[in-house]
């Protein structure tokens, strides 16, 4: 068992070494699963993701509604991801400038 584990141990933890680069690394393990599952809803830069979609995707499927909203709040409160141009509420957009590299 622990053989089959070992590529998926090294998987982790180059995930995590991604995850200090981008700054992701403050984040809790909810908050990026949640910002994960948004962007793999994104068809790309500038995409908008309805809450609907969301909760269809996998990656968030462990998710209730109470905690996934508490943590799209806490995504946008760190200017993470943004409430879509229009919207009040349902539909969200990563905030590309949050990965952009600060000179």
């Amino acid at each position: 068992m622990v053989d089959r584990l070992k590529p998926v141990s090294k998987l982790r933890m180059l995930l995590a070494e991604i995850e200090s680069e981008l700054g992701l690394s403050t984040l809790s393990s909810s908050e990026r699963d949640l910002l994960y599952a948004l962007v793999s809803e994104s068809a790309d830069a500038g995409s908008v993701v309805t809450t609907n979609a969301l909760r269809a995707n996998p990656i968030v499927g462990y998710m209730s509604d109470p905690t996934m909203y508490r943590y799209i709040i806490k995504l946008i409160e760190k200017g993470i991801i943004t409430l879509a141009p229009g919207r009040q509420r349902g539909a969200y957009m990563v905030v590309q400038e949050f990965f952009q590299p600060k000179h």
